[in-house]
């Protein structure tokens, strides 16, 4: 079963497909959610400036630091 895209962000990387939002966690703080279509990626990230605009560099950027461990 796919990801409901309501309220994320579509974005293509390697070609495979990922959405992506920004929500407050529990201690009011904005993290970055990130999980791909078929699920078996599911990451929670903080934002490193929350002045600076998400952009799909930083997304690649998350998604490349996931894949390296």
């Amino acid at each position: 079963m796919a990801v409901s895209p309501k309220g994320k962000r579509k974005h293509i990387y390697k070609n495979k497909t990922y959405y992506w939002s920004v929500r407050k966690n529990s201690e009011g703080i904005l993290r970055i959610h990130i999980i791909s279509d078929d699920k078996k990626t599911n990451l929670e990230r903080s934002m490193f400036d929350t002045e600076l605009p998400v952009t799909g560099a930083y997304i690649n950027k998350l998604l490349d630091g996931d894949c390296k461990k």
